[in-house]
């Protein structure tokens, strides 16, 4: 009896151990570090290993952009089209994410452009809900179903008009166009309502710096709102588009600026875990002692982002 109870509590012993060794090994890969995933799996981590919802590594680095540690990984005989709780693979992750080279990267490597989530959501359909045009139009150009409907009915289009993201929608309009001509085709012309202010926040959450410099150059205000108040920085920020941050920055844009709930752009970047963006606006004078930002990072509790925060002279 004694003996059991003994083997009984190795094995626990071995189980926690392994459960922290995992634990640490994702959040390497979340926070970019290739060495560290290299190491964990060279003594023996599964390149499969999942975490609570049944997302892998891949699909963490493929969200994040770590190209590098998407390749580690995959050479490390990862299952590419391995999927979440949800059916989410890691393209989507990468789509959703609007990592352009990663979803090119993960295409090279095989990924199915047309998978589609428990919902029957597709790729393409995913990066038009979050209005990342580059990564649609190349998609289309692997071949993703442009008129594919999710359960609820809807096309990767109406997902685009859904949110708002009229660039995505023109985008696919001409491709629609291009397929039924086989040549060339003019670009559909934007609605006739279309404000170069929307446009401003379209741009700069969609990380087109060279729209959001033109448009600025054009003289388009730095501090447009959306319904929710949110100002082109904010969008960025939440995003981690941090070439159109400093665009926005250099054209006097307010880091002080607030939305519906009180949230500044530094913030955005906290809940979204950027923490390049962080560096950046905290670099560019962001107040780092604001009530919702140390309320946002304690609330989603990434040890990454507060560890830094902490560095940067926050009290925890």
């Amino acid at each position: 009896m004694k003996v059991s109870l003994h083997l009984i509590l190795i094995a626990s012993l071995v189980f926690c151990c392994s459960c922290s060794q995992k634990k640490k090994f994702f959040e390497g890969v979340k926070a970019g570090n290739a060495s560290s995933a290299e190491q964990y799996l060279a003594k023996g981590m599964d390149p499969d290993a999942r975490d609570h919802n049944r997302r892998t590594a891949l699909m963490l680095a493929a969200f994040e952009g770590h190209n590098d540690i998407v390749n580690i990984i995959l050479d490390k005989g990862a299952d590419l089209h391995a999927r979440d709780v949800d059916g989410w693979t890691a393209l989507m992750y990468a789509a959703y994410g609007g990592r352009l080279e990663t979803v090119r990267l993960l295409i090279e490597e095989g990924a199915d452009v047309n998978a589609a989530v428990n919902s029957a959501q597709t790729v393409l359909m995913i990066a038009a809900q979050k209005g990342h045009t580059g990564v649609g139009k190349l998609l289309i150009d692997k071949g993703a179903n442009m008129s594919a409907k999710d359960r609820s009915g809807r096309s990767a289009i109406m997902w685009a008009e859904k949110g708002g993201h009229t660039e995505f929608g023109l985008m696919i309009q001409e491709q629609e166009i291009l397929a039924r001509t086989g040549g060339a085709a003019p670009r559909p012309a934007a609605p006739s309502e279309r404000k170069p202010r929307k446009q401003l926040l379209d741009h700069a959450k969609a990380g087109k710096v060279s729209m959001v410099r033109q448009l600025l150059d054009d003289g388009s205000d730095t501090e447009v709102r959306d319904h929710n108040r949110r100002t082109p920085l904010m969008l960025a920020a939440f995003e981690g588009h941090n070439e159109v941050i400093e665009v926005l920055l250099d054209a006097g844009a307010d880091l002080a600026a607030r939305d519906v709930d009180g949230w500044e752009a530094l913030t955005y970047a906290v809940y979204g875990n950027r923490l390049e963006t962080i560096r950046l606006l905290i670099d560019a004078g962001a107040n780092i002692d604001s009530r919702t930002v140390k309320a946002v990072a304690i609330d989603k509790g990434d040890q990454e982002t507060i560890k830094l925060l902490h560095q940067e002279g926050m009290d925890f």
